[in-house]
C-alpha cells in the first residue's frame, strides 16, 4: 500500500515522502496513529501543494535574510553592558538580547538565524555567526562598558 507520511517515522522515512508498505502496516499502525495517510490521487496533489508552498515559504526567507545579511556584514553593533574593572560583564549576553540590538538597528533576523555556543561574558569585539539553511554569514559585535 502507497502511504504519504505525516510524521518522521524510524526505519521508514521522513514527514512528507511517499513510501510503499504492507497493507496490514499501514492499515493496523500507520493510519490508525495519524503517522501516515494514504497516497490517492487526490492526497498526493494536496501533499504536492504543501510541499509547493512550503518550498516557496523557504526560498522567500533565504532571500530576506540574504538581503539582512548584506546589510549587516558590514556594520559593527555595539552593545553597551555593565561590567567590572577586569572586564567581565554582570549578565551575559544571550541571542535574544543579540537579536533586540539587531532589531533596534533595523535588520530582520530571527533567534533561528543566531549561532551562539554559549553566552558572551566579556567586553571586545565578538564575531557572531548566523545561518539561514544553507546560507552563512558573520556579524561584529562589540561589547562595550557603561
Amino acid at each position: 500500500m502507497k502511504i504519504i507520511l505525516l510524521k518522521d517515522v524510524a526505519r521508514l522515512g521522513r514527514k512528507g515522502e511517499v513510501k510503499d508498505v504492507p497493507d496490514g502496516h499501514a492499515v493496523n499502525f500507520l493510519i490508525p496513529r495519524k503517522l501516515a495517510k494514504s497516497a490517492t490521487d487526490e492526497n498526493i496533489k494536496q501533499h504536492s501543494a504543501v510541499v509547493l508552498k512550503h518550498t516557496e515559504q523557504e526560498q522567500n526567507r533565504i532571500a530576506q535574510f540574504r538581503a539582512a545579511l548584506a546589510h549587516v556584514e558590514n556594520k559593527d553593533i555595539v552593545y553597551t553592558v555593565e561590567a567590572n574593572e577586569k572586564g567581565h560583564l554582570f549578565k551575559g549576553i544571550h541571542a535574544e538580547d543579540i537579536i533586540e540590538v539587531l532589531h533596534k538597528e533595523g535588520f530582520n533576523i530571527t533567534k533561528q538565524n543566531v549561532v551562539l555556543n554559549h553566552p558572551i561574558k566579556e567586553i571586545g569585539v565578538h564575531i557572531i555567526s548566523l545561518v539561514q539553511g544553507e546560507v552563512h554569514g558573520t556579524v561584529r559585535l562589540s561589547v562595550i562598558k557603561k
